[in-house]
């Protein structure tokens, strides 16, 4: 059980992270089209 919560959390950091990158390159190429 304790690993599975561990597995769990962990996949949740990476979508987490994912997520929050994917949004960081939709800035900022929305930036860069509105640099343009």
């Amino acid at each position: 059980y304790f690993t599975y919560f561990r597995h769990m959390k962990f996949t949740n950091y990476i979508s987490l992270r994912l997520i929050n990158f994917r949004t960081e390159y939709i800035d900022y190429h929305s930036l860069n089209y509105n640099l343009t």
